[in-house]
């Protein structure tokens, strides 16, 4: 049954916005992250959260990739594809960030971490 509820919760967020992934909140298709992350102009502000499984690769993103996902709180790659400099760029919102093939060692020096006071 829980299998059932989340393909039935995946399918309800990609009719959000069949045509421009950018407008949904939440992604989880490669295809749709490949192209929010890929497309210089895109409007990717409603995007809150994504979720990059195993064995589901990207092409290989640009350092500025997460330059427009400004209102990112979830984040959780589990594959390849994203260039670990686009750290540089990520949401002051992010909130959870789970990176599981990351090669970095550590995070860059213009990476902040923030703290929620609530």
């Amino acid at each position: 049954m829980h299998v059932l509820l989340v393909q039935l919760g995946r399918k309800i967020v990609r009719e959000q916005s069949v045509n421009d992934p950018g407008k949904c909140q939440f992604l989880n298709e490669p295809v749709d992250i490949d192209e929010v992350l890929s497309d210089d102009k895109s409007d990717s502000r409603c995007v809150i959260g994504m979720d990059l499984k195993e064995d589901e690769d990207i092409t290989w993103t640009s350092e500025r990739a997460f330059e427009r996902l400004s209102n990112l709180q979830f984040l959780r790659i589990k594959s390849c594809g994203v260039n670990p400099q686009s750290m540089n760029y990520i949401s002051r919102k992010l909130r959870a960030l789970v990176w599981l093939s990351s090669q970095m060692t550590c995070f860059p020096s213009s990476f902040s971490q923030s703290s929620s006071s609530n």
